[in-house]
């Protein structure tokens, strides 16, 4: 549950970075930090949404809770950089988004083809950006 925790904070500082480089669009910046090519290489500091989601899945509740305050800390970040004044509706964009961008990245992580790989990033980066725009 702590290594689960540090790594998930991990990810968050990667995300405060990437917003405090990048104020004028902070939301293309996690998305150009989070689907891109060099974070679906990265092996040892990515995203444990993407690495270990599935096997938190099966673990303890101590575990799960870890993962879930995570979680619940992406979400915060993601509805805080959308524009729009619904809190419930940037909720379940924030969602969308996350879900999108950790399915992204674990579908660009599961194939051969570089191709195929970006592909998967640039639909993931598209989508993000659509549902973000609506």
């Amino acid at each position: 549950a702590e290594a689960s925790a540090r790594a998930l904070e991990s990810t968050t500082d990667h995300w405060s970075k990437a917003i405090a480089a990048n104020a004028d669009d902070p939301l293309g910046a996690v998305i150009a930090f989070y689907l891109s090519n060099g974070h679906r290489k990265e092996k040892r500091d990515g995203c444990p949404l993407v690495s270990l989601g599935a096997d938190a899945a099966r673990q303890s509740a101590e575990v799960k809770a870890s993962f879930e305050a995570g979680i619940r800390e992406h979400l915060r970040i993601v509805s805080r950089l959308l524009s729009g004044a619904d809190t419930k509706e940037k909720h379940a964009k924030a969602m969308a988004i996350l879900a999108t961008m950790v399915g992204a990245v674990t579908l660009s992580r599961a194939v051969n083809d570089p191709r195929l790989a970006k592909s998967f990033l640039d639909a993931g980066a598209k989508s993000v950006r659509d549902a973000a725009a609506s």
